[in-house]
């Protein structure tokens, strides 16, 4: 199937095949997330409506979908404070069902109920290779699923994990993606990426993988990634290599990788705390600044307000670490160099954000690093929590 793709004012309008069995029209909000999506057939007549609810970190909160004379289903979703879906409500005429999702702390799904069905995903590594199901009719079965380039199922989708490692919703006809949700019919996300312009394919803030799926996979996260130019993020990764055993680099789509090199003299606990962050489900985007939007939506000066580097902890569980590249002020009696600057926001607080939190205090586990280079360690500061 072909199609083709009308754009107005930098935004998809519409899709539609050349043989006019698919058209597709878009509607969007104030955030540019998918609001309103009409459905028409051959002759151009309205098959379907889909009103779509975001919120203010465009994910969907709610779905009515209906034909002219009929209304199909109202879903609403509810999400845990890193921004997974945890809660679906469906209503479908006079019946209501409820569904529940639970995830790791590294993104997985792990467990899933529906319908008196509990459903247990069993993962070796990144790699799903087992689901356990209570459901009386279960039977043990091997499946075999087949997707064509951009995600669509050939043999049609049971609603399972499947494309890159992600749970598709039958109703919405999306993947979802935990931070964005996904079509794979038109290979376009509903929503803007929540990462800044990083490199030309960017641009599109709705694209998945590049427009190439047959190179890359884009699921959501799994990344540190660096959102500066790539002479900055060349010098961003020699900061992070003068206090780890091992050697990164950040790759041409921004991404920071193990190049497979060691450092004898670097610390294991920084380089085993950044392949956390790498294997992890959500995103750390770092670069080089002078302003953070803080909690309270304001802009602060990395400089003299946080010392030459600052997170921002966001809702959707993904982080953003601005460092200046120099310190304007001493913390606990240090003037701080831009490597221990960089250190300190990853393991301190950045790390324990998208993946998991380790002794309570950013000082301390800043000094972790410091204790295996043999460097005077940084005075504990009780109120500097991860």
């Amino acid at each position: 199937m072909a199609l083709n793709y009308v754009y107005v004012d930098n935004q998809l309008d519409s899709v539609k095949d050349t043989a006019k069995k698919f058209h597709r029209i878009f509607g969007y909000d104030s955030q540019g997330s998918v609001e309103l999506i009409k459905n028409l057939d051959s002759n151009g007549a309205l098959k379907n409506t889909t009103v779509i609810q975001n919120n203010f970190e465009g994910q969907i909160v709610s779905v009515d979908k209906f034909t002219p004379t009929t209304d199909l289903f109202l879903n609403a979703f509810f999400y845990d404070g890193f921004g997974k879906r945890i809660k679906t409500v469906n209503t479908k005429g006079a019946a209501t069902t409820n569904s529940y999702s639970f995830y790791g702390q590294n993104g997985k799904l792990m467990y899933s109920y529906k319908d008196g069905n509990h459903t247990d995903y069993i993962f070796l590594g990144s790699k799903l290779v087992a689901r356990t199901e209570t459901k009386p009719e279960s039977v043990p079965r091997v499946k075999h699923m087949h997707y064509k380039p951009f995600g669509e199922v050939v043999e049609g989708d049971e609603g399972k994990i499947g494309y890159t490692g992600h749970k598709f919703d039958t109703d919405l006809g999306l993947n979802y993606m935990q931070a964005r949700y996904y079509d794979p019919v038109i290979g376009r996300f509903y929503s803007n990426d929540p990462i800044s312009v990083r490199d030309v394919h960017s641009f599109n803030r709705y694209a998945y993988a590049n427009n190439n799926p047959y190179k890359y996979i884009d699921p959501t996260g799994m990344i540190v990634e660096c959102t500066s130019g790539a002479e900055q993020c060349s010098n961003l990764a020699n900061e992070i290599n003068k206090l780890t055993d091992k050697v990164y680099e950040f790759d041409k789509n921004g991404n920071l990788t193990d190049t497979g090199k060691s450092n004898e003299k670097g610390s294991e606990y920084y380089s085993s705390k950044l392949d956390e962050a790498i294997k992890g489900s959500n995103t750390i985007s770092v670069s080089v600044g002078d302003k953070i939007k803080n909690s309270r939506g304001a802009m602060d000066d990395v400089n003299s307000a946080h010392g030459g580097g600052a997170t921002a902890k966001l809702t959707n569980g993904n982080a953003q670490i601005v460092v200046s590249g120099s310190s304007s002020r001493t913390n606990s009696g240090f003037k701080l160099p831009s490597e221990w600057i960089l250190a300190h926001e990853f393991v301190g607080h950045a790390i324990p954000h998208t993946v998991s939190g380790d002794t309570g205090n950013a000082v301390k586990n800043t000094n972790k690093i410091r204790k295996q280079l043999g460097v005077r360690k940084r005075r504990r500061e009780g109120w500097h929590d991860e």
